[in-house]
């Protein structure tokens, strides 16, 4: 008994049971719970990708708003134009339900390789490109957005157009709405610019109410690479600046043109002389407003086609050197050319063979 160990108090020796970790020291417990998870990466994505997706769904739309009207073409006329708004709004709502509202990308951002992302529930990951869908509180505004809001405000614009209300009193409760509804657009138009810039600024949230309901652009694919063909971007860029060349130069080469050739016509007048001179410069007998071989006509001439005195624009016909002002001898000319005619004189019924420039003295 002398030998043997004395017992605690508490009874005979036992293994104590674990602790509470809630009852543990603050620094116990911070080294046993780690390190937080790392924020998600900044990912960034090509602002002109954005922006083509949205012009793309732009003009993919009205081209199947344009053939979706002309189905109710053999309507009773004004009935689709009276009803365009409706129209317009059941193809957004059928375009919206089956792109954004059932979780795929539209058009546009399917060729740019982009997805709608919740940036309010952001995982990270290796990408950075993950994240959950829209809520049904995003698709709602969204549908809000461009649809429904568009819907309502083409509706609104339309009864204060109809009803005048610009016009009513200003005590009226049309007019200050018509106040308000001004003061809406200048709002908006303010939003826009202002997201505009901080869309420039960040690249994130390309519209207003993408930003209101934080639904943000990403990368489908992130290892899709981006290939882009500019041919047909470089084959529209040749043909305006070559047409816009030909518009620019082909005035001064016609108006140069046409004093090289009065100067060729001059000079074979001057060098030939002589009877045919002559006889092309004596008027013919009992026509007062004919005017034979010369540039000048009096002012007292009047059109032989449609008889109005001072002639506009003087022209002489050949051989028979009646005069006729210059859009009467072209919508002629035109006729005759699209009824495979010859063109004759209104006054004599001779066939016209061309015609030169006069001057009224």
């Amino acid at each position: 008994l002398a030998g043997r160990p004395r017992e605690a108090p508490g009874g005979p020796t036992a293994m104590r049971p674990p602790e509470d970790p809630a009852t543990q020291p603050a620094s116990s417990t911070s080294a046993s719970a780690g390190v937080s998870p790392p924020p998600p990466p900044d990912v960034r994505v090509l602002r002109v990708s954005q922006i083509d997706a949205g012009r793309l769904d732009v003009e993919l739309t009205s081209l199947l708003r344009e053939q979706f009207l002309r189905i109710f073409s053999r309507v009773q006329p004004g009935a689709v134009a009276r009803a365009a708004p409706e129209l317009n709004l059941g193809l957004d709502a059928l375009v919206f339900y089956f792109t954004v509202w059932s979780h795929r990308p539209t058009p546009g951002m399917e060729l740019m390789n982009l997805r709608y992302r919740d940036e309010r529930r952001v995982r990270s990951g290796k990408s950075g490109m993950e994240g959950e869908r829209l809520t049904t509180s995003q698709r709602l505004a969204a549908f809000a957005a461009l649809a429904g809001g568009r819907y309502a405000w083409a509706k609104l614009a339309r009864a204060a157009s109809v009803g005048r209300w610009a016009d009513e009193e200003t005590h009226t409760v049309k007019h200050r709405a018509w106040r308000l509804m001004q003061f809406a657009e200048l709002a908006h138009g303010a939003a826009s610019l202002a997201n505009l810039l901080a869309f420039l600024r960040d690249g994130k949230f390309r519209s207003p109410w993408e930003r209101l309901a934080r639904a943000r652009l990403v990368y489908a694919a992130p290892d899709a690479a981006r290939i882009v063909s500019f041919e047909y971007l470089n084959r529209q860029l040749v043909w305006q600046e070559l047409s816009e060349l030909a518009l620019f130069v082909l005035p001064i080469v016609s108006a140069h043109a046409s004093r090289w050739r009065e100067h060729a016509r001059g000079s074979r007048r001057s060098a030939g002389g002589g009877a045919n001179d002559a006889a092309r410069s004596s008027p013919r007998p009992g026509t007062d407003a004919s005017v034979a071989g010369v540039s000048s006509v009096p002012r007292t001439a009047a059109c032989v086609a449609c008889a109005r005195s001072p002639v506009t624009n003087p022209f002489v016909l050949e051989p028979c050197a009646h005069v006729v002002c210059y859009y009467c001898a072209a919508a002629r000319a035109a006729k005759a050319q699209s009824d495979r005619a010859r063109f004759r004189c209104a006054e004599c019924g001779a066939a016209a063979f061309g015609m030169r420039r006069a001057k009224q003295i």
